[in-house]
Formats: structure tokens, C-alpha cells, sequence
């Protein structure tokens, strides 16, 4: 969706996002990490990515906030 989504698929299958929208004042930011499309979810559950994955993605948003909010 043009405007309102990033995505992209891993070699394995599964899936990031950042879904994109407008609020008063700026954008909100969803990112996601999907993955019921890998290959072997099972083995993305073995390695403990849904559990440790959350964790990053907050930093990655936060950077995201840092880098478009900082001043020129």
C-alpha cells in the first residue's frame, strides 16, 4: 500500500513490516515481524526470535524517532 507500507520477506520466508499512519501531528508506526510464512516456523521458535525480536524492534522504532526528529 503506497504511502503506508514496508515490507519485505527474509530468504527464509518470514515477514518485517512497518505499517504507516497518519495521526495528528506526525505518523505512527507499527513494525512487525510475521512468522506463520518461514519455511520452518517451528525453527524460529526454537531459536527464541518471537521472544527476543520485540525487544529489538522497540530500539529500531526509537532510533527511527531519533533520526527523523532530529535538527538539521
Amino acid at each position: 500500500e503506497e504511502n503506508r507500507l514496508i515490507a519485505w520477506s527474509h530468504f527464509f520466508g518470514h515477514r518485517w513490516r512497518f505499517e504507516l499512519e497518519p495521526v495528528d501531528g506526525g505518523t505512527r508506526v507499527t513494525h512487525t515481524f510475521d512468522w506463520s510464512t518461514a519455511r520452518v516456523p517451528r525453527a524460529i521458535e526454537l531459536m527464541g526470535y518471537p521472544k527476543s525480536h520485540p525487544a529489538n524492534m522497540e530500539k529500531t522504532l526509537e532510533r527511527l524517532e531519533q533520526l527523523v526528529t532530529a535538527d538539521d
